[in-house]
C-alpha cells in the first residue's frame, strides 16, 4: 500500500500515519476549523463545572453562591454537550467520506498490481488491509481520535487554569506527570509493535479461511477436513493469543494513569 501513502513500516510513527493519511484523504480538510472550535467549546464546557463548584465552595455555600453555581454548571454543561454532538456528527460524516475514497484508492491500487505481486502475497493480508486495516481506521476517527482530541484540548485548558490559580501547584502537578508521561511512551511502543502482531495474524487465519472456503472440494475428497479444522483452529487461536498479549500493556498505561493521578492529588493536598 506504499502508493497510497501509508506504507506499514515499522519505523511509521502515529503521528506521521495520521499526516500522510490526511494527505490521502483531503475529504477530512472540510470545515476542519469549525470542527476544532467545537472541540475547544465542548473541552472547555467540562473544565466549567470543578471552576464554579470552587467559587460556590470559597463562597461559603450559602443558597446564593450554589444557586448561581447549578446555573452556571448547567448552561456549561447543555453547551458543551450541544457543542459536542455537532463536533461527532461532523466528524463521523468526514471520516466516513474519507473512508469511502480510501477505500477506493486500496482496491484500485490492488487492481493495478502486477500478477506476479499478488502471486507472491497471500490473499488474506490483501483482504486484511482492504477490511480490518480501513475499519481500523473508522474507529480512531470516530472514537479514538475524538477522545485524543478533546483530552488534548482540555489538558491544555486545564493547565492555563491551574497556573492562573496557583503556578506552584501546577508546577507540582505537572513535574509529577512527567515521569508518566515518559512511561506512556515506551508503553505506547510495545502496544504498537503488539497490535501489528495482531494484524499479521490476521492476515494469516484470512488466508487460512480462504483456502479452506476455495478448496472445499479438494479437501472432502482426499478426506482431510479434521486436518483442515485444526489448521482453521489454529489460526483462530493465534489471532486470540496475539489480541491478549496486545492488552496487556494497554490495561497496564491504563492502571499506571490512575496510579498516577491518585499520587498527583495526594501530592496537591500535601503541599
Amino acid at each position: 500500500m506504499s502508493r497510497l501513502g501509508v506504507p506499514p513500516g515499522p519505523g511509521q510513527g502515529a503521528w506521521r500515519t495520521i499526516r500522510r493519511g490526511l494527505r490521502v484523504t483531503p475529504e477530512i480538510y472540510r470545515g476542519l476549523w469549525l470542527t476544532l472550535l467545537l472541540a475547544v467549546a465542548a473541552a472547555s464546557g467540562r473544565i466549567v463545572v470543578p471552576v464554579v463548584i470552587r467559587h460556590a465552595i470559597d463562597a461559603g455555600v450559602t443558597v446564593d453562591a450554589v444557586t448561581h453555581a447549578v446555573g452556571v454548571g448547567a448552561v456549561a454543561v447543555f453547551v458543551a454537550g450541544t457543542c459536542s454532538w455537532a463536533m461527532n456528527r461532523r466528524l463521523v460524516r468526514a471520516s466516513e467520506a474519507a473512508l469511502a475514497t480510501l477505500r477506493a484508492k486500496a482496491f484500485a491500487h490492488v487492481h493495478r498490481l502486477s500478477a506476479l505481486t499478488l502471486g507472491r502475497e497471500r490473499t488474506g493480508s490483501l483482504v486484511a488491509r482492504l477490511t480490518s486495516d480501513v475499519d481500523t481506521i473508522s474507529q480512531f476517527t470516530q472514537s479514538g481520535g475524538v477522545t485524543l482530541l478533546i483530552s488534548l484540548l482540555q489538558v491544555a485548558v486545564a493547565t492555563v487554569i491551574m497556573f492562573t490559580y496557583s503556578w506552584p501547584l501546577a508546577l507540582v502537578v505537572l513535574l509529577c506527570f512527567f515521569p508518566a508521561a515518559i512511561g506512556m511512551r515506551l508503553a505506547q511502543r510495545r502496544v504498537a509493535l503488539a497490535y501489528r502482531a495482531v494484524r499479521v495474524r490476521v492476515g494469516e487465519m484470512y488466508g487460512v479461511l480462504g483456502e479452506t472456503v476455495t478448496g472445499a472440494d479438494v479437501v472432502r475428497s482426499y478426506g482431510i477436513a479434521e486436518h483442515s479444522q485444526r489448521r482453521v483452529a489454529a489460526s483462530v487461536g493465534a489471532v486470540r493469543d496475539a489480541q491478549i498479549r496486545a492488552l496487556r500493556p494497554l490495561s497496564a498505561s491504563f492502571s499506571v494513569g490512575e496510579l498516577v493521578g491518585g499520587i498527583v492529588t495526594a501530592s496537591l493536598v500535601v503541599m
